[in-house]
């Protein structure tokens, strides 16, 4: 026959292996770690861990949390009805932990049926520790604004610390911040919280709300390795708050993410983005480094994003890249983009953004407006630089059979029409060989939103038309080199 003892007759009777371990009675340490089972009846423990007991732990919880600086939740699943309430008003000595055996549907459960509609699981104003602990509320579509974790305004800095925890079924968010706050958060998941189908403003995974406590930001923040999936949004972030992200996942979200206008940067780093219903959206400053997935078709135009990748830097202030850093090296702008020289330009300056540079061929064609020549060309090429195009060219032996002898020489192809004002017209200087002049020198005529130049006979008392006619078929050549306004 086994004789059992109670533990309090063993009075001093423990100590610890180790050189140098003092002794200490068995009731000291087994209070180092205190269980909420030892505020639970008996009769309701294997209720508990059979996850069937319908017993209100609410009371339990909280006086443990109030009495010790760690406690433990065994395996089980704990109903929980009232609001649990951590502060430092509240009775707490230091930082208290709960800390559960796996946040994961098979082990330590904590489960809100709220007796307050719309009230949160925790609400907090004080440091504490959470790990382990699967969190769930009464439903993302079917409950009524309920929070799991309600972060309020403390007044000064607090840190907390989640790790390894899940969250599910939560109407608002899982876990809310409002005021000022340090936390790390770390190998969470965060399902169906918010309605996805629906989705509402401040609402989703995890929320940071400045519109409660103007001015109040959150610093030191770090969500690592966290997985968002069926939520309205992974997470929605409301003005200045310091956020960085490593490694996210985000899945079958109406919204991966909506980061609100002003405060400082939000840094994503890899983060997965994958089935979600809307893309991201950004009016404040995001940086994302790496990851699968992004896509900012639906960003918003009132930021700056940046998105770094295997392609390359992008930097966003709409849907497309306003400018990317791609593999060749070269710092690439979208169309109507370019490097603003404002801060230097002149009182009476009308623009100082430059947009475009480019070199490239063309292909001028001896024309009549009906009928080409034949020519050989060596030399056909441009630059542009901005709105200012200049042209090159060397048109030779020129055939012009076929063409109608009296009609006015054009050379088309330019490789930019000219600009649409009647203030673009201008006259420019060629070189000929073997076309004749009747009245004088011949001179080239641009004019507006056009890719012709039309040949001119040019006196003193004025311009006619240089027709086919004048040039020497076969031998005749005119080379180009002048500038023009697109």
């Amino acid at each position: 026959m086994t004789k059992t003892r109670d533990l309090a007759d063993l009075g001093g009777g423990f100590i610890q292996a180790g050189s140098g371990a003092e002794q200490r009675t068995v009731e000291s340490k087994l209070q180092d770690v205190v269980s909420v089972l030892d505020f639970i009846p008996v009769a309701e423990h294997a209720g508990i861990k059979a996850k069937t007991s319908t017993y209100d732990c609410t009371t339990a919880i909280q006086n443990a949390l109030t009495s010790a600086g760690r406690v433990y939740l065994p395996a089980g699943k704990y109903r929980v009805t009232q609001t649990i309430t951590v502060s430092v008003a509240a009775g707490f000595a230091e930082r208290p932990e709960l800390i559960g055996a796996g946040g994961n549907t098979s082990n330590t459960q904590i489960d809100f049926v709220p007796a307050v509609a719309g009230s949160p699981l925790f609400s907090h104003f004080h440091s504490a520790t959470y790990r382990g602990i699967y969190f769930t509320g009464p439903g993302a579509t079917t409950g009524t604004g309920e929070r799991c974790f309600d972060f309020g305004n403390v007044g000064t800095q607090r840190h907390t610390i989640i790790e390894e925890c899940m969250f599910r079924y939560w109407n608002s968010a899982a876990l809310y911040f409002s005021g000022q706050w340090q936390f790390t958060i770390d190998n969470c998941r965060f399902l169906d919280c918010g309605d996805s189908a629906s989705p509402a403003v401040l609402t989703g995974g995890i929320v940071f709300d400045q519109t409660v406590v103007t001015g109040w930001s959150t610093s030191g923040m770090v969500i690592s390795n966290c997985y968002f999936s069926g939520c309205s949004y992974g997470y929605y972030a409301e003005s200045s708050w310091n956020l960085t992200f490593v490694n996210p996942i985000f899945e079958y979200c109406a919204y991966p993410f909506l980061r609100n206008a002003g405060g400082s940067t939000h840094v994503i780093i890899s983060p997965w983005l994958e089935s979600n219903t809307n893309a991201p959206v950004t009016t404040g400053p995001v940086v994302v480094l790496g990851g699968r997935g992004v896509d900012w078709s639906g960003n918003s135009t009132t930021s700056a994003s940046v998105h770094v990748s295997s392609d390359g830097v992008s930097i966003y202030r709409s849907s497309t890249p306003r400018a990317v850093l791609g593999s060749s090296g070269n710092l690439e702008f979208a169309d109507g983009y370019g490097i603003d020289f404002s801060a230097v330009a002149g009182a009476s300056a009308s623009g100082s953004v430059l947009t475009d540079y480019e070199t490239g061929t063309w292909t001028p064609v001896v024309t009549d407006g009906t009928n080409n020549a034949s020519i050989t060309t060596t030399v056909a090429s441009y630059t542009k630089i901005g709105n200012t195009v200049r042209i090159r060219a060397a048109i030779l032996n020129i055939n012009t059979t076929g063409m109608t002898a009296g009609s006015q020489i054009r050379i088309s192809g330019l490789p930019y029409a000219t600009g649409s004002t009647a203030n673009t017209w201008q006259h420019v200087p060629i070189t000929v060989a073997d076309i004749t002049s009747t009245e004088g020198t011949i001179v080239g005529q641009l004019r507006n939103s056009s890719t012709q130049l039309l040949l001119n006979n040019q006196t003193t008392s004025g311009l006619s038309s240089a027709v086919v006619s004048q040039i020497s078929s076969g031998v005749g050549d005119i080379w180009l080199d002048f500038s023009y306004v697109a």
